[in-house]
C-alpha cells in the first residue's frame, strides 16, 4: 500500500493544496460536481439508507450548504495581508501549516455529508486525503469514489480498501475516525408550559427520522402529569401523520401484539408509522441501555421540573436535552441538566441530520 500512496506523500512535502487558488479551484470542482449529480446522489442515499426523499434531500442539501461555508472561509485578499505580514514588520499570529495528510474513516451514518464534509475542511486547511472505504456492493461508496476522483487533483486524493499504516500515510499526517457509535443519551422534558402539539410533532420526527439511527434522537421524554394524557394522544397522533419510509423501524415485528403490551413497566402506545411509541410505568433511569439509537420513543412521567432535572441527570452521560417549556422554565431546566447541548422549543433538523458531536469544556 506504500507503493499506491507514493503520489499523496509527495503532493503532501511539497505543499500542493497550500496555495488558496488551488484550495478555492478543488471547491469550486466538488460543487459543481454535486450540483450536476444532484439525482443520482440523492438517489444512492436512498437506495443505500431507505430514507425518504427529503431526508436524502436534507442530506444532500446540507452537504452542500456546509461546501458554500468552507469556499465562503477562503479569502484571497486576507490570505494575502496574512502571507506578508512579516514583511510589513507585524506577528504572523494567524497563520497556520496544514498537517499535510489527512486520513478519514468514515461513519455509517450519513456517509454522503461525513465523507463530503470531511474531504472539504482537509481541502480547505491545504491538506491532501487518504479516505478508508471499503470494497462494497452498496451505490454510496461506488458514486463518492467516481464523485471525488472527477472533481479533484488526482495526486491529491487517494482511496484504500483496508486500513493504512502510518507508514503507508508517512510522518506528516493526522486521522480522523467518525464515531459509528456515540457513548451516551439524549433526553426531552415537555413541561406543563409546553405547546404540547409542536412537542409531540418535533419529537416524533427526530425520533423516527433518518431510520431512527441519529445520535442525537431522542431516547427518552419525561413529560409532565398534568398534561401528560393530552401529550400522549399528539405523540400518537403525530406518528401516525408521519410519512412511512422503508427506513421505517419495527424493531418488535413478529412478536405478538400481547407480549410487546406486557414487557415489564412498558405499555406500548403505538406501533404504525415509523416506529414504537412506549410509556414506562416504572423507570430506571441507570438501567437504560448506553445507547437506544433505532429502538423506540421512551415516555415517563414527572411530577415537576425538579423531578424531570433529577431523572435526566440520573440517565447519566447525555449527549443532548431538548426541552419544551415556557421560557423561564426553560432556562432552569437547562441550566441544571448536565447534558453536552441543550435545544429550547425546537429540535435542528442539521443536528440529526449531520451527527456531529458537541463536546462540554
Amino acid at each position: 500500500m506504500a507503493a499506491s500512496l507514493r503520489a499523496i506523500r509527495e503532493a503532501a512535502l511539497d505543499g500542493r493544496m497550500h496555495n488558496i487558488f488551488t484550495r478555492r479551484t478543488q471547491l469550486e470542482s466538488l460543487q459543481k460536481t454535486l450540483l450536476d449529480e444532484a439525482d443520482a446522489i440523492q438517489d444512492a442515499i436512498r437506495a443505500d439508507t431507505g430514507y425518504a426523499a427529503p431526508e436524502a434531500a436534507m442530506e444532500y442539501l446540507l452537504t452542500l450548504n456546509t461546501l458554500k461555508e468552507y469556499h465562503q472561509t477562503l479569502n484571497i485578499d486576507r490570505a494575502l495581508q496574512d502571507e506578508y505580514a512579516i514583511a510589513r514588520g507585524e506577528d504572523a499570529t494567524s497563520r497556520r501549516d496544514p498537517v499535510g495528510i489527512v486520513y478519514i474513516v468514515p461513519t455509517s451514518y450519513t456517509v454522503f455529508y461525513s465523507v463530503l464534509v470531511a474531504v472539504a475542511g482537509a481541502l480547505t486547511a491545504g491538506n491532501c486525503i487518504v479516505i478508508e472505504l471499503p470494497n462494497s456492493l452498496q451505490a454510496l461508496p461506488v458514486l463518492i469514489k467516481k464523485l471525488l476522483a472527477s472533481s479533484l487533483d488526482r495526486s491529491t486524493i487517494a482511496f484504500v480498501p483496508t486500513p493504512a499504516t502510518d507508514e503507508d500515510l508517512g510522518p506528516q499526517h493526522m486521522r480522523l475516525h467518525q464515531d459509528d457509535h456515540l457513548p451516551g443519551k439524549v433526553v426531552a422534558v415537555v413541561d406543563r408550559t409546553a405547546n404540547i402539539n409542536h412537542a409531540a410533532e418535533a419529537l416524533v420526527s427526530a425520533r423516527f427520522s433518518f431510520g431512527g439511527r441519529s445520535p442525537y434522537a431522542p431516547d427518552l421524554v419525561f413529560v409532565n402529569e398534568y398534561i401528560k394524557e393530552s401529550f400522549l394522544m399528539a405523540l400518537v397522533q403525530a406518528s401516525v401523520s408521519f410519512p412511512l419510509s422503508a427506513s421505517t423501524i419495527h424493531e418488535d415485528e413478529g412478536r405478538p401484539e400481547k407480549d410487546q403490551e406486557e414487557r415489564e413497566g412498558l405499555r406500548v402506545l403505538s406501533s404504525l408509522g415509523r416506529g414504537e411509541i412506549v410509556e414506562a410505568d416504572r423507570l430506571d433511569p441507570k438501567a437504560l441501555p448506553d445507547t437506544l439509537t433505532g429502538g423506540p420513543l421512551l415516555v415517563h412521567t414527572v411530577r415537576s421540573l425538579d423531578h424531570a432535572i433529577d431523572l435526566s441527570n440520573l440517565v447519566g452521560n447525555l449527549r443532548g436535552a431538548y426541552v419544551f417549556a415556557h421560557e423561564k422554565s426553560a432556562k432552569y431546566l437547562t441550566q441544571f441538566i448536565n447534558a453536552d447541548v441543550s435545544f429550547v422549543n425546537h429540535i435542528p433538523v442539521e443536528v440529526l441530520g449531520k451527527g456531529f458531536t458537541f463536546k462540554r469544556h
